[in-house]
């Protein structure tokens, strides 16, 4: 036995320590639920609302339409599901990124990452399982129209 100081354990920061983990499991647990709640509609919209096209809510504003989007946004740059499949995880990738090494805090940046990654992982999910993402919120304000993804 030798005397001296006795030997430091190594610790992570209190960050990456068990408050770090349970903040981190939050996010990725809430994502993966929105990434579950927008299939489960996703489903009911395939089923319901794809044989009738469309149901307004409320007159003017707003409408359930059912929209097969092989673009991004608007439908803009159609059929390159590849490319937006890995722009996808890339940005998971980013998201994570930031969140684990760059430290980044806030409660508006983690509801602000848990709807993005929840919403491009049901988004990557449709362009692996359909080729396509299924849209169906449709805001309309005169005469422009917009059809919006579920989550992101």
């Amino acid at each position: 036995m030798t005397k001296g100081k006795p030997k430091k354990s190594f610790r992570f920061p209190l960050f990456y320590g068990e408050v770090f983990c349970l903040i981190l499991g939050i996010i990725l647990g809430i994502s993966a639920v929105l990434a579950v709640i927008d299939q489960i509609i996703k489903y009911f919209v395939l089923r319901d609302l794809a044989p009738v096209g469309s149901v307004s809510v409320i007159d003017n504003v707003l409408s359930l339409v059912y929209v097969e989007n092989r673009g991004i946004a608007f439908g803009m740059f159609q059929n390159m599901t590849w490319l937006f499949s890995v722009f996808t995880v890339v940005l998971i990738g980013v998201f994570l990124y930031l969140i684990i090494r760059k430290k980044l805090t806030g409660k508006l940046f983690y509801l602000s990452s848990m709807l993005i990654i929840g919403g491009g992982v049901g988004n990557l999910i449709d362009r692996m399982f359909r080729g396509y993402v299924v849209d169906y919120l449709a805001l309309s304000f005169s005469r422009l129209y917009a059809i919006l993804p579920t989550t992101a």
